[in-house]
């Protein structure tokens, strides 16, 4: 909808790369980098289907017509959660 703006929060893939190549397999102790990249596979729905870093999210936003806002990284703890907000 027109003027509407959109959240979205997903794991910084390039964040996740970095971590799987430096050996880490488990992030502050609570996510794991198998985690990050494809979710937990708990249930269906805790499932990866694509992977994005800031460039390629802000470029496919943009594809669809929105407007970024805003594209950052969470607070230290969870840096590796990218959030995008963006307007149409």
């Amino acid at each position: 909808k027109g003027g509407g703006v959109i959240e979205i929060r997903c794991p910084d893939l390039e964040i996740a790369c970095e971590k799987f190549l430096e050996g880490s397999n488990r992030y502050n102790g609570v996510v794991s980098v198998h985690d990050m990249i494809y979710g937990s596979q708990d249930v269906i729905w805790q499932m990866h289907h694509q992977g994005f870093d800031k460039k390629r999210i802000s470029r496919e936003l943009e594809d669809e017509g929105f407007k970024i806002l805003e594209c950052y990284n969470s607070e230290p703890m969870n840096d590796w959660q990218l959030i995008i907000r963006a307007e149409k």
